[in-house]
């Protein structure tokens, strides 16, 4: 049946009559027949208003009057969509499962994981700020059941905590939990990333961070030492990271006042033990380069590339010294490599680039620049009287070739007169100008060639890159944790909310979509659950798929599309497909 308008014209005025006509077949031939005659155009409106109305009851499809629904709440659903994605595909669940939960559980160790997880990878805060996060994210198990926050209503001024104790309980046994196990979920995690992507750990990267603390932190464990943060004034403790082919593999937790050499023993003992990696090269910057450190991975039958520092080493200048003009590797993009041949010990390999040449030599010509005004405005002060004595006019130019490190080109002195002089030292502008877009290799490994070894220094570059977005994830810092073992926990939940981060971000570069992890998560947020109540069912649907780059993301990073949407299919996300 469909609806049909029909015309009639009555001397100059047409009128317009709404029938409902149906089509039915006679003897072969198809033919049409007025099923009801409806009225004239104009006389329907408010009449055809009440007589669908009264048809709805007898439709397949359920037919609403905007009036009759409700709309309750859109809280924020892509973000949480995506990282069950990467987790379910990641088999962290199982891992999670198979390696902390108990018979007598009653809840379920893995999904509570899945919440403290995502929210590092969404929104990293504390235990506390994640109920905020649950209050505008719509968070669910696999069943699709949604985690809501347990709200205090006496919050005081005395009694901040505004989330009931039961719920942060539930948080921090997911953290002794998931701590007790770390170990075995790391070289599970390592297994499953192996049989996925083909994992290769046989070059390994090595860096390492500070994360402070607000307040004491814990006795023992929370150290003053040298931080990376800029907070000299807090407590900290020191994060190393093993990454391989850009995947975290392992991380270490110590005390904020150990030195930054020492923790490579434990590492490489790790890995040699937990995760039986019989050939290892082991590539790390210049921080790490000592002979203890050289020689205990030699000991150890492993490995190592490192990046020599270039300045102040008498083994760089001897190696510099024997750089010839000819025998240089072409390794693409304007770089060359040379292999030095020493006749003992181990291998080094000369590489210059001119785009790093370029660089530095910018660097330097404004470095001097800023350095010579200022050196040449405190030779006036000290003319004119109005700084006196050579302590103070010593501390002043100490000062000014320490700012911008002015000390690698000048020299100054306080002459016999007391009269400050100053001058571009040559032999110091000799040495700069020769380590220019020059970095030097040292290695152990010998079977690899001398492009090899600059490829995988470019791709500790990339590594590096990458911490600094383990880093970003980090963000829950400063900690507030004041036991060792839950900072250690904390930190183990940011760990795995940076897998998840990796797993995005190789996705998105596997699948050509442009966007940095951070953009893609904006993108995500765009997508929403509105939740409407009709006649005392609630219905959800989906919003916002459409918005800018936010489809992208779904269909081409994660490969999810529109059958499966909504939080009660999310059980539909099967740890064997890969992240495609």
């Amino acid at each position: 049946m469909f609806k049909r308008i029909t015309r009639f014209k009555v001397g100059n005025k047409v009128y317009e009559y709404v029938r409902i006509v149906e089509n039915y077949r006679e003897k072969g031939k198809r033919h049409q027949r007025v099923i009801a005659n409806l009225g004239t155009v104009d006389s329907l409106p408010g009449k055809i208003d009440k007589l669908v109305d009264g048809l709805r009851e007898h439709c397949l499809q359920k037919f609403v009057k905007p009036g009759e629904i409700k709309g309750e709440e859109s809280p924020t659903w892509g973000t949480v969509l995506v990282a069950r994605k990467l987790w379910n595909d990641l088999g962290l669940g199982e891992i999670i499962r198979r390696n902390c939960r108990k018979k007598r559980d009653i809840i379920e160790i893995e999904e509570t994981a899945f919440v403290l997880v995502a929210s590092s990878f969404v929104n990293p805060s504390s235990e506390h700020g994640l109920s905020w996060w649950l209050d505008n994210s719509f968070v669910c198990d696999r069943q699709g059941k949604r985690f809501l926050p347990q709200w205090k209503n006496n919050v005081t001024k005395e009694r901040r905590v505004r989330v009931e104790w039961r719920q942060l309980d539930v948080w921090y046994r997911t953290l002794d939990r998931l701590l007790l196990a770390k170990e075995k979920i790391e070289k599970d995690i390592y297994l499953r990333l192996r049989d996925l992507f083909g994992l290769k750990v046989d070059i390994v990267f090595y860096d390492i961070t500070s994360l402070y603390f607000e307040g004491e932190g814990p006795e023992g464990f929370a150290e003053f030492g040298k931080s990376k943060d800029g907070k000299n004034r807090n407590k900290q403790i020191l994060l190393g990271v093993v990454m391989a082919s850009g995947w975290p593999v392992a991380h270490h937790v110590f005390s904020g006042n150990t030195s930054e050499k020492t923790t490579l023993y434990g590492i490489i003992d790790d890995l040699k033990q937990r995760f039986e990696i019989e050939r290892l090269v082991f590539v790390s910057d210049s921080g790490f380069v000592s002979e203890e450190n050289l020689k205990y991975i030699t000991d150890n039958e492993y490995k190592y590339l490192v990046v020599m520092k270039r300045r102040r080493s008498k083994e760089v200048e001897k190696v510099l010294k024997e750089v010839k003009e000819t025998g240089w590797q072409d390794c693409g993009n304007q770089t060359e490599v040379q292999e030095i041949e020493i006749k003992k010990g181990p291998r080094y390999f000369v590489a210059r680039s001119e785009e790093r040449k370029q660089y530095e030599q910018a660097i330097r010509i404004t470095n001097m620049k800023t350095t010579r005004e200022d050196l040449e405005a405190l030779k006036k002060r000290a003319e004119k009287g109005k700084i006196k004595t050579p302590e103070k006019i010593g501390y002043s130019a100490s000062s000014i070739l320490n700012k911008v490190k002015g000390y690698r080109y000048f020299s100054w002195r306080i002459t016999k007169e007391e009269k400050f002089d100053y001058w571009e030292d040559p032999e110091k502008m000799k040495k700069e100008k020769l380590i220019e877009g020059t970095y030097l290799l040292k290695s152990n490994e010998e079977t690899i060639k001398p492009v090899e070894a600059v490829k995988a220094y470019k791709q500790l570059s990339d590594v590096e890159g990458a911490f600094r977005e383990f880093k970003d994830v980090l963000e829950g810092r400063p900690i507030w944790h004041q036991t060792p073992n839950r900072v250690k926990a904390h930190t183990f939940v940011r760990a795995l909310g940076y897998l998840l981060d990796t797993a995005l971000r190789k996705a998105l570069k596997r699948n050509n979509v442009y966007l940095t992890v951070e953009e893609a998560i904006n993108a995500l947020k765009q997508i929403t659950i509105a939740n409407l109540r009709l006649k005392g069912e609630t219905h959800q649907i989906v919003m916002g798929i459409n918005k800018r780059y936010a489809r992208s993301v779904l269909n081409a990073a994660v490969g999810l599309d529109n059958r499966y949407l909504l939080p009660s299919q999310v059980g539909s996300y099967t740890g064997n497909n890969r992240v495609n």
